[in-house]
């Protein structure tokens, strides 16, 4: 009473599965994604003398000093009420950078699903692109960007400001992170707390 069909499905899932989760696939994985990027970004910083490394430790000075001055001032949705899955939203953001410029930041959308108790959770970062100067003396820029949620059921967003330099590999170092802490605005209406939430 062998069930042969579903041996044979065993053994083709095994067959297919298996080069994808395997610790051979998993260690390819790190040498590709990090120790190759690691081992080349020491290179960097040591030549010269460690001119690179000296430069890049002045940047990141220059960002602690310079950080307390960002914020988001305003977000604004196309999303109504309602959406269909993958409707792309476009989203404006107003950031004060301060007396950093536009290429020094990250400012990306980060939209996921919104829990019953309004947390945003499996939440993907989106970089937006910079639009224009609004305030020059000020240092208030706008920003644009999109996303499409792509699964049904409460999804949000909200926007973050990160620092943005060639030479870091990642760009989240601690302190350094700024999150919108108002609600958005949206082209029908305006959500009451954030993140802003739609129904897809």
């Amino acid at each position: 009473n062998t069930p042969r069909k579903w041996v044979r499905r065993m053994k083709r899932c095994i067959a297919e599965l298996t080069p994808r989760f395997s610790t051979q696939r998993m260690v390819a994985d790190y040498l590709e994604q990090y120790y190759v990027a690691a081992h080349t970004l020491s290179e960097n910083l040591l030549a010269g003398d460690l001119a690179e490394a000296r430069s890049l430790a002045a940047q990141i000075d220059r960002f602690r000093r310079l950080w307390p001055e960002i914020r988001v001032n305003h977000a604004l949705s196309s999303a109504a009420q309602r959406i269909s899955i993958r409707q792309p939203i476009d989203v404006e953001a107003e950031v004060r950078l301060g007396e950093l410029t536009p290429d020094e930041v990250h400012v990306q959308i980060y939209a996921g699903r919104v829990t019953s108790i309004g947390d945003l959770v499996d939440a993907t970062p989106v970089d937006m692109t910079h639009d224009s100067p609004l305030d020059q003396g000020a240092g208030v820029h706008r920003f644009r960007g999109a996303f499409r949620p792509d699964e049904s059921g409460r999804r949000g967003f909200t926007i973050r400001v990160l620092p943005r330099d060639r030479r870091l590999e990642g760009s989240l170092i601690p302190g350094l992170i700024t999150w919108h802490d108002g609600p958005a605005d949206t082209a029908t209406r305006t959500a009451n707390t954030p993140p802003q939430p739609v129904n897809a």
